[in-house]
């Protein structure tokens, strides 16, 4: 790679893997900086540099509760492009990543959530990443295939607060119509986000799902239609023979409806579905795995976990079959796995947070 010689002047962070409370309440103090864009998180060490250098990220923020620091050979030229900023460091950072990179350390309060922005934290923070003599030199832009979308997505504002996420995508297969039925009884009339589904169905058989979901729980459903722009507390089926993708028209999300080839043997697929949402810039999704054969997911979780998106699926002992959940699970991608009785409180929990 060819560092570009300009100085940075967005700073774009990337986040390190960390626990999930300390990466929500970091993204809230983060975003009420002007010039501070976190541009996603690696839930996996070894997808730091690939992560970094697509996103062109000039800081990596870890958390020193943490063990990450071991994830770059001697041959890695990202530790001479980007700084690492290490919050409480324990034990020893390995001289492999001493040696390549910049690191500051600073001391974050154990109650981040209690941390308001204009507290001594974040403007220790503040500075930290914004010094010019720190900041270095810019990775490369990313290719074309990697390339954010622009415009960002406009957050729904409920009253003064910003919920957390922005919707609600599940996937499921075998076993997967009463599943969904009893998720969405659960949180029906209770949330603020549009809810997208992929259920495997064939042709024909969609219509009736929406129809069956819609008398139950009484929202409105229906098959999206090619165009529709996706409304809060309304949910969208995937129909069957078409792939249900997201995309931002106007700072609102819409649905698209393509003829692809299958995925992981399924069309519609639920990685099609996941794999549009993580395209999205700005947007935050919240994902839910819920019964089904194979691995049709697995793919799509990994891009929106890639994005700093969260990852429920459903248990085994609650499951049909518990492929599809448990690909996901098995991979280290989920933030709960849980059976299918608490999976609605867990989403109402999750939506109900604040940025």
């Amino acid at each position: 790679m060819s560092p570009l010689t300009e100085p940075v002047l967005i700073t774009r962070v990337l986040l390190a893997p960390m626990a999930m409370s300390v990466r929500l309440h970091l993204r809230r103090l983060l975003r009420s900086v002007p010039g501070i864009e976190v541009v996603g998180q690696a839930f996996d060490a070894s997808l730091i540099s690939t992560m970094a250098a697509t996103a062109k990220a000039n800081w990596v923020l870890a958390d020193g509760h943490t063990t990450l620091l071991h994830t770059h050979d001697d041959n890695d030229s990202l530790g001479q492009l980007i700084n690492y900023l290490i919050m409480d460091l324990p034990g020893k950072i390995p001289s492999s990543v001493a040696a390549n990179v910049n690191i500051h350390r600073i001391v974050r309060p154990l109650d981040l959530e209690a941390e308001q922005p204009n507290g001594a934290f974040l403007k220790t923070l503040r500075q930290t990443l914004s010094s010019r003599t720190a900041v270095g030199q810019a990775l490369p832009a990313p290719s074309d295939e990697y390339a954010l979308p622009s415009p960002k997505f406009k957050r729904a504002v409920r009253g003064t607060q910003k919920s957390f996420f922005d919707v609600l995508a599940i996937g499921a297969s075998t076993g997967g119509p009463d599943a969904l039925s009893a998720v969405l009884q659960s949180i029906a009339h209770r949330i603020d986000v549009p809810i997208v589904i992929t259920q495997h169905m064939g042709v024909g058989f969609t219509a009736s799902l929406a129809q069956s979901i819609a008398n139950k729980t009484k929202l409105n459903t229906c098959e999206v239609q090619d165009g529709d722009t996706l409304r809060p507390n309304c949910v969208y089926l995937a129909p069957g023979g078409r792939h249900f993708e997201i995309v931002l028209a106007s700072g609102l999300l819409v649905g698209r409806l393509s003829d692809g080839p299958p995925e992981c043997f399924c069309k519609p697929s639920v990685d099609v579905m996941f794999r549009s949402l993580s395209k999205i810039a700005g947007i935050r999704t919240l994902a839910l795995v819920l019964t089904g054969m194979g691995q049709d997911g697995l793919a799509g979780s990994q891009l929106i976990k890639s994005t700093g998106g969260v990852i429920l699926a459903q248990d085994e002992a609650s499951s049909i079959v518990w492929g599809m959940p448990g690909a996901v699970a098995k991979a280290g991608l989920c933030d709960a796995v849980l059976p299918l009785q608490l999976i609605g409180e867990s989403i109402l929990k999750l939506l109900r947070q604040h940025t």
